[in-house]
């Protein structure tokens, strides 16, 4: 029987299956950071671990020569989503009763006798296993392969939005042949072990290929839609009126995927390596438009991109890189008028702490903006957030300011 997992590089083989000692990368697609990990799977007592985990999964002995399956077990076993005395329970928040914050883990070896999790079993099974850190990661609740953001009238984010996009999300890379696919899907694979959805009754996903993905297919099992558009949705935004009707107002098809980052090879390079290009392409390329167009035709719900048209006001916020916590942060509002006549802007500059995952934890600013731009002209406003406005709410430590308004022409109403 041919070796399903049998990687030809040495260097790649000593990284992906020996190595002890990993990178997590943290942060956003700017100013992302590498977080070590000891993933400790040679320490006495892991390998037992590992076995009693395919023991609770029950799990064939025929069936634990097959890659995938351990693959698929280990997405589902490794949380306890499914209360099925799983390894690690989820928690986003900010309370760990009878726990340990993940904050405070360095290493594997204590939790074994999350994506950070699987990469010890998967080495310790002799699977080649990374973890992949993917920015601006979208999770599409609904499973329509777009993000679809809500608005209401008076510009707040609508109940009805269920889609969210997370400042970043950590899954495991394995590397397989996939017999079960046409050629060309083998190689890395994505296998998430802290999915928000179920698949085929679980919480778990993948094996993904990787390739399957970065080609629109999402037909291929195992979960390629869900990882699809964690890395490639287009995001809708859409304001919902009184009635509960829908309109298209912006689609943005960059936002998404900004970057995915993997350690280096070699136990001494801590540089992440940006491996966007296997996921995606270039954005509005032949493959690009292709990759879409093969989504589309597999299941990609199409949205009203054609009631969407050229804007006439276009709002931009810029910040200094490098922003520091606790100290007052320095913006610039843009507004660039792209037509022939004035258009008096009626809308609010927000800010809120969130959680990573892109949830509101709390507002702290609700600043109203009126302003009237020339006929085109681009007009700039610098906004002094004071640190006092943000401070004392909570130890998240992301900010995220957006600016939201309705426009309209001295003649007319847009």
């Amino acid at each position: 029987m041919p070796d399903t997992v049998y990687l030809h590089n040495q260097v790649e083989r000593e990284e992906y299956v020996l190595s002890d000692y990993g990178i997590i990368y943290i942060g956003t697609a700017y100013t992302y950071r590498g977080r070590p990990w000891f993933y400790n799977q040679f320490d006495e007592g892991v390998l037992h671990a590992c076995i009693h985990i395919l023991d609770n999964c029950k799990t064939p002995i025929n069936e634990r020569g097959n890659a995938i399956t351990v693959c698929r077990q280990v997405s589902a076993k490794i949380n306890s989503q499914d209360m099925d005395n799983g390894v690690l329970m989820g928690n986003w928040g900010e309370s760990f009763p009878n726990g340990t914050s993940p904050l405070m883990w360095t290493g594997s070896r204590k939790i074994l006798q999350i994506p950070f999790l699987s990469v010890p079993f998967l080495r310790c099974m002799g699977i080649p296993a990374r973890v992949v850190s993917n920015f601006n990661s979208a999770h599409d609740n609904d499973g329509n392969l777009k993000t679809d953001l809500y608005y209401t009238e008076d510009h707040m984010k609508h109940p009805l939005t269920t889609d969210s996009i997370w400042n970043f999300h950590c899954w495991n890379e394995v590397f397989l042949s996939r017999p079960d696919l046409p050629f060309g899907y083998g190689g890395w694979q994505c296998v998430d072990a802290t999915p928000q959805e179920t698949s085929d009754g679980f919480y778990r996903c993948g094996p993904a290929s990787v390739n399957a993905v970065k080609e629109g297919m999402v037909c291929y099992g195992f979960d390629t839609p869900f990882v699809y558009a964690e890395v490639n949705s287009n995001v809708v935004y859409s304001t919902i009126n009184k009635y509960n009707e829908k309109q298209v107002f912006k689609v943005d098809t960059t936002l998404v995927g900004l970057c995915l980052i993997t350690k280096g090879l070699g136990k001494n390079n801590t540089t992440g390596v940006d491996i966007t290009m296997n996921y995606k392409n270039v954005e509005g390329s032949p493959a690009d438009i292709a990759s879409l167009e093969m989504a589309k035709s597999m299941g990609l719900v199409a949205y009203d991109q054609y009631g969407t048209s050229a804007s006439n006001l276009t709002l931009s916020i810029f910040t200094k890189p490098n922003i520091i916590m606790g100290e007052d942060v320095n913006l610039t509002l843009q507004f660039s008028n792209n037509t022939d006549k004035d258009i008096e802007f009626n809308g609010t500059l927000d800010g809120f702490l969130v959680y990573y995952t892109g949830v509101d934890y709390k507002q702290f600013l609700n600043k109203l903006e009126v302003h009237t731009i020339p006929a085109t002209t681009v007009f700039d406003l610098d906004v002094t957030v004071s640190k006092e406005t943000y401070q004392n709410m909570g130890y998240h430590n992301i900010l995220m300011f957006q600016l939201i308004g309705s426009q309209e022409m001295r003649d007319s109403q847009i």
